[in-house]
């Protein structure tokens, strides 16, 4: 079975789970532009997740809301939230990523902790036990950056090592090995490598950067989206996209974005959507410019749809819209960026799955997109085609 249809199959299991959600707000809205109840949540970054969205305030507290079958709001239950709601522990953060059933987060050490499912190993923790709330990552090692995935997660130490550790079947670990075994603590990718990031992704490959923005993948590449040239499956990291450096790279499901150091975004791989940017439904397995004219300086990348920021700060989205992800006031899909509706300015923007998410200059923090699990935090259950706010925590 292709990991596609695995995707599927495991998307189907979670909407038959029947969950009970905390009603903490009206539901109401027609998918409009609906602003939040005022002052709603000040945060420094968002994080879009599977079906739950979490976010830093500047002090280091960490809030999430939305889906919580597995604990993955560390609010120690499993009862889902269409509100913000504080993760628990008393640990203050300096970065978190929210993944597929799970976050990790790093406190300002470096020291990483992971919340939430745990069925492959993801959390890094020796077990295949879920926990609901925040544990630390095994192995003792201090990490600078964190990404929570598809059934794994990497981190990047301060001197430039990356580990990653969860699920292998096909590579994405990078250590050499193609397995349906987990991995359940940190384990070294190959290569010898020194890597500025790396970046977890929706499907199963993985991709990082270098400090001088040389991207190097590996993991599944059916549909070239290890930017190689190649559909041949790597189980450790080769270069992608040779010639371009980039700022930043996402890790969709069978495609990849980066934003080149020339401000131009760049895709590859899997293109059923229109999620390449590139005005067509062709899959292409070599770098292809999206957006024309358009520069940006930020880019995050979901399942099937991606978001980028201009250097003005106004958001695009392109891709799958069944939803309303992409912001436009529509369902539409669209092959070419379209604007996300509202005339908001944003700093960050953070995109996962079915919705996205939005940090403005003053901390506001709005999402956009599936809602079926309270993960827009705006107190409601209902779908947004154009940003709405995050609101306050619940008292």
């Amino acid at each position: 079975m292709s990991h596609r249809a695995r995707s599927r199959l495991r998307r189907a299991g979670h909407l038959l789970v029947a969950v009970g959600f905390v009603l903490l707000g009206a539901r109401c809205g027609d998918g409009g532009s609906v602003s939040g109840p005022p002052p709603g949540l000040v945060l420094a970054s968002v994080r879009a997740g599977f079906h739950h969205t979490c976010g830093l305030a500047s002090s280091g507290v960490a809030y999430c809301w939305g889906f919580n079958l597995f604990g993955q709001l560390g609010t120690a239950d499993t009862v889902s939230r269409l509100l913000p709601a504080a993760v628990l522990g008393g640990l203050e953060y300096k970065e978190l990523s929210a993944g597929h059933g799970h976050t990790c987060a790093l406190v300002a050490a470096g020291a990483a902790y992971c919340w939430g499912r745990n069925e492959h190993g993801e959390l890094g923790s020796q077990t295949a036990d879920s926990v609901f709330t925040p544990a630390p990552v095994s192995g003792g090692n201090t990490f600078a950056s964190v990404s929570a995935g598809n059934g794994y997660s990497c981190a990047v130490t301060g001197g430039g090592a990356a580990y990653c550790w969860g699920y292998d079947n096909a590579g994405q670990l990078g250590n050499g090995t193609l397995t349906s075994a987990s991995v359940y603590t940190p384990t070294p990718v190959g290569g010898g490598i020194t890597f500025a990031s790396v970046t977890a992704g929706d499907g199963v490959h993985t991709c990082g950067l270098t400090a001088s923005g040389a991207a190097h993948c590996w993991g599944d590449n059916l549909y070239g989206q290890l930017g190689d040239g190649t559909s041949t499956t790597r189980t450790a990291p080769v270069p992608a996209a040779s010639g371009t450096s980039f700022w930043m790279i996402g890790v969709g499901e069978g495609y990849t974005c980066g934003l080149a150091t020339t401000n131009v975004v760049y895709c590859w791989g899997l293109n059923d959507f229109g999620q390449l940017g590139a005005g067509t439904l062709l899959n292409n397995p070599s770098p292809s410019a999206v957006g024309g004219s358009l520069r940006f300086k930020w880019l995050s990348v979901g399942t099937c749809h991606a978001c980028a920021l201009t250097t003005a700060g106004a958001a695009y989205c392109w891709g799958r819209n069944n939803h309303g992800q992409l912001g436009d006031g529509t369902a539409d899909g669209s092959r070419v960026p379209v604007q996300v509706h509202g005339g908001l300015v944003f700093t960050t923007l953070s995109a996962d799955d079915y919705h996205a998410c939005g940090l403005t200059t003053a901390g506001a923090a709005y999402c956009w997109g599936r809602n079926d699990r309270g993960q827009l935090g705006d107190g409601t259950t209902t779908d947004r085609t154009t940003p709405v706010r995050v609101a306050a925590p619940a008292p």
